[in-house]
């Protein structure tokens, strides 16, 4: 339904009996918005785990069998 409704033109929709559906614009704009969420996302998942993570000098990042 999505891709007829991007790729059919106004006509063929009237006489289909189609008369009420979104501004063509939806049809690009939607999906682009949809990848830079995805995108926003992946660059913030990254930012916070970097920003949470110890420095490597940091007492915290040592790991191995413990001498206690």
């Amino acid at each position: 339904m999505y891709l007829g409704w991007a790729y059919l033109p106004k006509e063929v929709l009237d006489s289909m009996g189609i008369t009420y559906y979104p501004s063509k614009y939806w049809s690009l704009a939607l999906p682009i918005w949809l990848f830079v969420l995805v995108i926003y996302l992946y660059v913030a998942f990254f930012a916070i785990n970097l920003y949470n993570t110890e420095p490597f000098d940091s007492f915290l990042t040592i790991t191995g069998k413990s001498l206690l």
